[in-house]
């Protein structure tokens, strides 16, 4: 990967001005998702070969359809896991209820490596940070269309060197109940990772990226890159794994005036700022990479990026060894909640690491519950102080489902085990009830679909 000289470490979610030193800009309010039909829908990605989908939500009337053929809807029950491959799969559950799906794809020749994600919501917007185009890499952006009426999307990239001209970009059609995926590598090639912002001028989409790395022809790893939180004064990365292996910080600044960052390593003694990452400068309109390799040492947890200028930002994860044995994940900044379910369809062989990161001052106290095969095998009360963050491993086993519910935070889990010969890594959000699930009143907006 090529990198950005200067040092950084972290990214930020509540962090006081005063104590940063610097003029924290209000974070933006966000724009609740719209529903149907008194259900919310999340649209779950899929590869070509063998991928699977597993679903959560014990009250909420769970529903399952192809994206192409959404007037054959099955019920589903409480938490399933459900083999998926070319059509994306629409899950829906009862307006105001928690519930949660991802994809995963494990041991898929397609995809090499281990790929996992929370799945997506349909939305107006998104951020994908850590996009790669050069020519060791392979970027395809998915655009998944959940509604009646066609979607046009416009996507503006932004690099080490300013915003890209990526011709070709805007006014990309994605018809009704359909898929459109995008090659992004002839539109806004880079030697450096970018940051890709998509904005539809009319309808909505799901949207994730499918990235392959390479050394050479050499596959290192194909995964999700799922989208991060919009650009704010501060943002969390949570669910950063432990490990041998590069870990690097990729920040996105859109505005038009030099953004001055610090960074966090958030863990259980609180948060520490690694030597010359408490004033990091990033170009207007640019990205910026940094190793945080050293400053983690091999430890996993949460990263805080906190900015006088509104900004976003995801962690890159290689793990160690041949190239043959290589596997990478995106960690993406996610927003804090209260609720969440987190259903994991992944094998035995792969061992999940729960993080909960508190980007505030004041202590969290957050309730986990783990399920696998209708069974809770944990249940335990984790406090976490203000700035900090606590790992818990989850129980050996396959296809966990997580439930978090209490105080605010942000969460994700870290996945990681052998998938045949490549040492895998991944990682799941925790999207709760305030950003999957919320209950809306439905408002008459004409750039949304039915």
């Amino acid at each position: 990967m090529n990198r950005i000289a200067g040092p950084l470490a972290a990214v930020a979610a509540f962090v006081v001005a005063a104590a940063v030193g610097l003029a924290r800009p209000a974070d933006p309010v966000p724009v609740p998702p719209p529903a149907t039909a008194g259900h919310t829908s999340v649209v779950c990605p899929v590869t070509t070969g063998a991928s699977s989908v597993a679903v959560a939500g014990a009250t909420a009337d769970l529903r399952q359809s192809g994206l192409s053929d959404p007037g054959h809807a099955a019920a589903l029950p409480d938490a399933a896991v459900l083999p998926a491959s070319g059509d994306p799969l629409r899950i829906a559950g009862r307006r105001g209820a928690v519930f949660g799906a991802s994809s995963a794809a494990v041991g898929d020749p397609s995809a090499p490596g281990l790929g996992a994600i929370s799945c997506p919501l349909a939305q107006t917007q998104a951020w994908f940070v850590g996009v790669h185009t050069g020519p060791d890499a392979r970027a395809h952006l998915v655009l998944m269309n959940p509604d009646a009426v066609p979607a046009e999307v416009n996507l503006t990239a932004y690099g080490a060197r300013g915003q890209l001209a990526a011709p070709g970009a805007r006014g990309l059609v994605v018809g009704p109940n359909s898929q459109r995926v995008v090659d992004l590598g002839p539109l806004m090639t880079s030697s450096t990772p970018l940051a890709v912002h998509l904005e539809t001028s009319s309808g909505r989409v799901a949207a994730t990226v499918q990235q392959q790395l390479f050394a050479g022809t050499q596959s290192l790893g194909t995964d999700w890159i799922a989208p991060s939180s919009p650009p704010a004064g501060t943002a969390v990365v949570p669910g950063v794994p432990a490990g041998a292996g590069s870990r690097d910080l990729i920040v996105a600044n859109p505005g038009d005036r030099v953004a001055r960052v610090r960074v966090d390593v958030l863990g259980p003694q609180g948060a520490l700022t690694p030597a010359g990452a408490d004033s990091v400068d990033v170009p207007a309109a640019s990205t910026a990479v940094v190793s945080l390799t050293t400053g983690l040492r091999g430890a996993g947890g949460a990263v805080r990026v906190s900015s006088d200028q509104r900004i976003t930002a995801a962690v890159e994860a290689r793990t160690p060894g041949a190239a043959a044995s290589v596997d990478w994940t995106g960690v993406p900044a996610v927003g804090a909640a209260a609720d969440a379910l987190v259903p994991l369809g992944t094998p035995a062989s792969v061992r999940g690491t729960l993080t909960l990161a508190n980007g505030g001052t004041a202590p969290v106290t957050s309730r986990v519950e783990v399920t696998q095969g209708g069974r809770r095998t944990l249940a335990r009360e984790v406090t976490v102080r203000g700035g900090g963050s606590v790992s818990v491993a989850l129980p050996s086993g396959a296809q966990p489902v997580v439930r978090l519910s209490g105080g605010r935070v942000a969460a994700a889990v870290a996945l990681s085990g052998r998938v045949g010969s490549i040492n895998g890594v991944g990682t799941v959000a925790a999207l709760g009830a305030g950003q999957a699930a919320r209950e809306v009143a439905v408002v008459n907006d004409p750039r949304v679909g039915s």
